[in-house]
């Protein structure tokens, strides 16, 4: 990580800065995108080598997450007779 903010890449973490961290760059609609790889991204690219099949992984766990936080609370179960 340390290396990154050397070349002046910008992004928040607790994360120590000796800690392995990769630049990525992706083509997207509206443009070029980057995001920086962590340990988690490394896994991933352990299963299924694709980075942009691992930054699709990220993306849809974020949904997810973001999701479930604003979903209303189910109603509760009907007794059954």
């Amino acid at each position: 990580m340390a290396s990154l903010h050397d070349k002046g890449v910008r992004f928040d973490t607790t994360l120590a800065p000796d800690a392995p961290a990769m630049l990525l760059a992706a083509e997207q609609p509206q443009g070029i995108t980057f995001r920086v790889g962590f340990r988690n991204f490394y896994t991933l690219t352990r299963y299924n080598r694709s980075p942009l099949y691992s930054m699709t992984v990220t993306d849809l766990g974020a949904e997810l997450v973001k999701r479930a936080s604003t979903a209303p609370e189910p109603a509760a179960a009907a007794a059954k007779p």
